[in-house]
């Protein structure tokens, strides 16, 4: 969009927020911070696709110097649990534009990919007991959601 056109739609608008254009691809980064506030783990996601703001393919990746960047952030956050936040990527470089602390649609990625927040979460909620390492599988991980039908035989539908 043109500065001409934002600033005529922002005409439109009671209070218009300008933020800054980054170019670079867009990615995800799922992470879990224990009770202690020590970021346990981090996984990379490529958003191949996405729709109405979710992956529907999203594929693991591996960049150190990414990685580092996002534990770094996650400790300065000071948040607990699961949180997803959204980067732009130029270089070996990132811009966190949006962290979300929850579980994220795409979470099945991450425990596939050893980053298994949601059983973590539970054993600091219910057990108070040592959590087992986050051990990050070899290769990568590629989530493909996809509409399904479900067929129900039932009389008394």
């Amino acid at each position: 969009m043109s500065l001409a056109a934002a600033r005529t739609h922002a005409k439109l608008l009671e209070a218009p927020i300008y933020q800054t254009f980054v170019p670079g691809p867009e990615i995800s980064i799922d992470g879990w911070v224990d009770r202690d506030g020590t970021v346990v783990g981090v996984v990379l996601r490529r958003r191949e696709r996405v729709m109405a703001g979710e992956s529907q393919i999203t594929t693991t990746f591996r960049n150190d110097a990414l990685e580092r960047e996002a534990v770094r952030a996650l400790a300065l956050l000071d948040l607990r649990g699961p949180v997803v936040m959204q980067g732009i990527v130029t270089g070996d470089t990132m811009r966190i534009i949006e962290c979300n602390p929850r579980f994220g649609g795409a979470s099945t990625t991450d425990i596939a990919a050893g980053l298994d927040a949601l059983y973590w979460s539970l054993i600091e909620a219910f057990e108070h007991g040592a959590l087992p390492p986050f051990t990050r599988i070899a290769g990568e991980v590629r989530l493909v959601r996809l509409p399904v039908d479900m067929v129900l035989h039932d009389p008394d539908l």
